[in-house]
């Protein structure tokens, strides 16, 4: 059994979080009490790890399964906004049943065995936290995307900087830890590319705050939440030279 109804605004969230990483084929882990995306990039470079449990849904039924379907397919079909979503999984097609309002469609899934195994989750005490407005991200990484197309993420005593560098020009956004929350202090550098947090940023902007984990040559550690039942981590693996 796999069948639910969710508001429009979420679960185009949902869309766009993995859209950040991955925009094709996804593999979700379902059981009773929600379901689980883990997903790489092509490049091995950035990772998502999605979690919505049940409570995220304004109805939920499933039993344990895993299902792959095509992520632009599902937003192509749900784009009617603030139209609730209705989903369900036909037993004998093996199809998804999508409803929103007076339209309805039946979508083709995938084989869940010719997708790529998702990553686990590492465990990796990261020695730098900090929390900012995703709004503030999403700035800073702008203007850094108007000098280079890569960014250093620092921390030290007193500040979290976001710092890029082309080649003849340079930006610099600084927060003081004493105007942040969440802070770990400790010291943190790493070089990551614009491409990928550019596109986290966006996504992470429209949720609220953004938990900022780091250290010195470490992946940057990303993670919010879509709502109150639905939680995000993009890890970001940093580039191996860094450009002074």
């Amino acid at each position: 059994m796999f069948q639910f109804v969710i508001n429009q605004a979420s679960l185009k969230g949902i869309i766009d979080a993995m859209k950040a990483i991955v925009d094709e084929d996804i593999k979700l882990h379902v059981d009773e009490n929600g379901f689980r995306i883990e997903a790489v990039d092509p490049s091995n470079v950035g990772m998502v790890f999605l979690q919505a449990k049940s409570s995220a849904f304004d109805a939920w039924k499933a039993s344990p399964m895993e299902l792959a379907l095509n992520i632009r397919s599902l937003e192509n079909y749900t784009d009617i906004k603030d139209v609730p979503v209705s989903v369900s999984l036909d037993e004998e097609t093996h199809k998804l049943k999508i409803s929103q309002g007076k339209t309805k469609y039946s979508m083709s899934l995938i084989d869940p065995e010719v997708i790529k195994q998702g990553p686990r989750i590492p465990k990796l005490d990261m020695p730098c936290v900090v929390v900012m407005a995703g709004t503030d991200l999403q700035e800073a990484v702008r203007s850094a995307n108007k000098v280079s197309d890569h960014v250093i993420l620092e921390q030290n005593e007193d500040k979290f900087v976001i710092f890029a560098k082309g080649d003849i020009d340079s930006a610099k956004v600084e927060f003081l830890l004493s105007e942040l929350t969440g802070v770990k202090q400790g010291i943190s550098r790493a070089l990551f590319s614009l491409d990928y947090l550019t596109d986290m940023s966006k996504v992470i902007a429209k949720n609220g705050s953004v938990t900022i984990e780091s250290g010195v040559d470490y992946p940057a550690r990303l993670s919010f939440c879509i709502g109150n039942d639905i939680s995000v981590q993009y890890l970001l693996a940093p580039r191996i030279e860094q450009d002074e």
